[in-house]
């Protein structure tokens, strides 16, 4: 399992050695990439909504909703998303957590 620290608007601020190999790039000390770049299913998604996971995020981490992963050299995988909600002073962020699905299956919901 790899942990991504994003920012409210799905920017990835920070992820640990795990996720970097998920995702296929280092991310440190790179500028902000939106997370949607390595999960296309998170493109115009809500994260957020009055400082909480957003309803269709929470429910699709909930059921354990396969998404695809596109890492940044080329292999594609399937992983189930798990978010938490990290305050520091008047800051939100949004721990990500990946963890890799070990038999291939395909997407099926799409957050939004």
């Amino acid at each position: 399992m790899g942990g991504v620290l994003l920012d409210e608007n799905g920017y990835i601020l920070n992820c640990d050695l795990l996720a970097e190999h998920l995702l296929g790039c280092q991310i440190n000390p790179s500028p902000k990439q939106p997370i949607a770049k390595f999960i296309p299913q998170m493109a115009g998604t809500i994260f957020l909504r009055n400082g909480e996971i957003a309803p269709r995020l929470r429910f699709l981490s909930r059921i354990g909703n396969l998404f695809e992963i596109v890492s940044a050299n080329g292999e594609n995988r399937l992983c189930r998303l798990f978010f938490n909600v990290q305050k520091s002073g008047g800051n939100r962020t949004l721990r990500l957590i990946i963890n890799p699905e070990k038999s291939p299956a395909k997407p099926d919901i799409q957050p939004g």
